[in-house]
This record gives structure tokens, sequence and C-alpha cells, in this order.
């Protein structure tokens, strides 16, 4: 089992940390492909550009670095056997993780800043779909080849995002944590403030907490004040916490920008964008909340 050495890029983040700064990280990719006119195809959705359009990929993540994030996501969200499945490529799986990775470190190369690579692990079946999550024998083993995978292509941190089912997130972030990664883990929250699953937030989070997530965050599928209240509820049980947040159709850019405020203002370790955000609005919130913005932060100047 690959069990990796704590990056100087990660290490970086975690001195942000140390140093009670923000860390930043970039929003959507999906999106992002859409707004610049890549059709995403239904059966293998983000993964497709990988191999059509890794060029645009490779812009999109410079975006985001030139907005000022210090933490780029890698797009490894489908690059799995189980959906390459779909189209007969399921032996792909490793080539196609390795050059995601490889894109996204290509993008952020050229920064003295020191920009660490996250890899991005979805639920198996989607968000959307907790009542379909797999058996835990193949949460287990899925999880735990794509956890390797993305440690293989010398990723500095994992991100276990949007997980709408208590035990697959155990699953997933226990199988990042084996790598030796720091992990980071997010749930997808209801308007109830519990995930999509219907189970206890605070439960939730002190569970993946126990198998090592470092980071306990919350992930789109929520309106803003759902965001935000979930957050809350993740910091009251004494987590460092997050919000990955999604920006819905006509809420402007400022809303966000607040968002991000008073999270940072309440404490939060991580925060960014999923669903709809873009390059544009991680500057805006770079702009608003982080004073070191184009600073490298090394252990002399703290």
């Amino acid at each position: 089992m690959l069990c990796a050495v704590t990056s100087t890029a990660a290490h970086g983040v975690r001195l942000r940390f140390g140093a009670g700064l923000p860390v930043i990280t970039d929003g959507g990719i999906s999106s992002e492909l859409v707004r610049r006119g890549f059709v995403l195809p239904a059966q293998l959705g983000s993964a497709a550009a990988v191999r059509e359009v890794p060029d645009m990929l490779v812009e999109i993540h410079a975006a985001y670095v030139a907005a000022g994030v210090h933490i780029i996501r890698a797009n490894t969200a489908r690059t799995t056997p189980r959906v390459l499945r779909r189209v007969g490529y399921e032996y792909r799986a490793a080539s196609l993780t390795a050059r995601a990775v490889e894109l996204a470190i290509q993008a952020v190369q050229d920064s003295a800043l020191g920009i660490a690579v996250g890899g991005t692990v979805m639920p198996l079946e989607g968000r959307e779909n907790p009542e379909g999550t797999p058996e835990q024998n193949v949460l287990i083993d899925e999880h735990g080849s794509q956890a390797q995978r993305i440690a293989a292509a010398g990723c500095d941190l994992i991100f276990i995002e949007s997980m709408p089912t208590m035990r697959e997130a155990i699953a997933a972030t226990a199988a990042a944590v084996s790598t030796g990664l720091p992990t980071y883990t997010s749930f997808a929250v209801g308007s109830d403030n519990r995930l999509l699953s219907g189970e206890d937030l605070p439960e939730a989070v002190h569970a993946v907490r126990e198998v090592g997530a470092e980071v306990v965050l919350v992930n789109g599928n929520a309106t803003m004040g759902d965001c935000e209240r979930a957050a809350a509820i993740v910091a009251q049980g004494g987590a460092a916490f997050g919000a990955l947040a999604d920006l819905p159709p006509r809420i402007g850019v400022d809303k966000l920008v607040a968002l991000m405020q008073r999270l940072v203002a309440r404490g939060a370790w991580i925060i960014g964008g999923c669903c709809n955000v873009s390059p544009t609005e991680i500057a805006a919130i770079t702009h608003a909340v982080d004073p070191t913005h184009g600073q490298d932060i090394d252990a002399e100047s703290m």
C-alpha cells in the first residue's frame, strides 16, 4: 500500500492553518467547462475533458491559480472504473487519473507560492442518490483503489467531496487517510441541516474525524443560508471546518463573498466553491478575505 510523505505544498497549507489564515480552494470544474463551451457527455461527465480538452482544463486550473487559491483540485472526480465502465474504458482509470493530476500540476508549477494539488473523490453513485450507496465491501474496495491512484499520481492531499451518507464518508475518508495524505471530507446537506440521507450531521462529523479527516466541510446542494447553518453545526462540534458553496442562479457574487467573510470570521479553515463558482467569484473572495494574497507563508514569517 502506498503511503505518501507530506509535501512542501501540503505543509504550506498546514502552516496557514497554524497561523489562523484561511485556505482558499478553487470553484467548479464541470460548470466552468460548460461555460467555456465544452459539452459534458452524459455517461462520462467531466472525465471526458481529460482526454478531449486537456488544454482547457489547464486553462481553468491556471485561472483559479491567478484568482489566488492555495489549493487546486484535480479533475479526478469521475476518473474511476465505475464511471469509465459505462463506455468500456475502466482499464484506463489509472492513466486518466494520473493525467488529470498532471494537468493540475502543470497549471501550478510556474507559481512561486507553493499551491497544493488535491485529488477529488466523489460518491460512487452521486450525491443526489444516497439510497443508491453501494454495499460496504464495494465502498472499501473502490474508494481504496481510487485513493491509491490519486496518491500515486502525485497529489498533495485528498478531498472527499459531497458525501450524502455517513457510511460512504467513513469508507472514503479512511481510504484517503491510509495513503498518508492530508484528507478533507465534505458532506452534502439539505435544508434540514442533515445529510441528504437524513442522517445526523454532528454524528457524521464525529465519525469522519475518528478515522482521520483533518477538516470537515459542507459542500454544495444547499442554499447559502443552509450552507452557513450547516457549517456552524460542524464548527460547534469542535472540528476544523469549512465550506464549498454553490452559487445558485440569480444570486450575485456579493452574497457569496459576504458568506465567505462570515465563515472566515467564525474560524473557517477552508473556503471555496462548487457548482457555478468560477475563477471570477474566487478572485473576489480572495480579495475580500486573504490579507496575505500574493505572499508565500513559511515558518519564519510567523
